[in-house]
């Protein structure tokens, strides 16, 4: 899942407002397997920030090299 997360925290997370990288902490903190249901997108996020948040990070992890 680290690896997931990485591509978001190196190329988004620095230049984030600090609204958007305290939705990223209150992502991480919650349980692995619910974290790992809304980054495979098996469950679907209700939280519509946090489920824009998970979006970016999808397509910073598209965007690796």
């Amino acid at each position: 899942m680290d690896l997931l997360l990485h591509g978001y925290l190196e190329r988004v997370y620095p230049q984030a407002p600090p609204a958007e990288q305290a939705r990223f902490r209150r992502l991480l903190d919650l349980p692995d397997p619910l974290l790992w249901r809304y980054l495979s997108g098996e469950t679907p996020v209700e939280d519509a920030e946090l489920a824009e948040l998970l979006g970016k990070i999808r397509s910073a992890l598209k965007a690796r090299p």
